[in-house]
């Protein structure tokens, strides 16, 4: 694993779930826009949580040397999935078009 992969998963474990501990408990009071990036975000983190568990607890026999899939996810999803989320949560409108919560 090289260097820049191991900052990554660093990050995808430790910077995004610190970030989210420390901004969510004050953008409950903020505009919807800002609630929905946020709860992307954790939604997006929560699946690169599951999908870099499940990819990291494959049987060796099952690995190639030119496995990029599980490399790629199980490092780069943790930091990306939730980049994601938070993108498409914003994009996403709701069905709820009178602006009322």
């Amino acid at each position: 694993m090289s260097a820049m992969h191991l900052m990554a998963v660093m990050l995808g474990l430790f910077a995004v779930p610190l970030w989210l501990l420390a901004v969510g408990h004050r953008l409950w009071r903020k505009s919807l826009r800002l609630r929905r990036l946020y709860l992307g975000v954790v939604l997006g983190h929560c699946l690169a949580l599951v999908a870099a568990t499940s990819l990291a607890v494959l049987p060796p026999h099952m690995w190639a040397p030119t496995d990029v899939t599980r490399g790629a996810v199980g490092a780069w999803g943790l930091v990306v999935f939730p980049l994601i989320g938070g993108l498409l949560a914003v994009l996403i409108r709701s069905s709820n078009r009178d602006g009322a919560r």
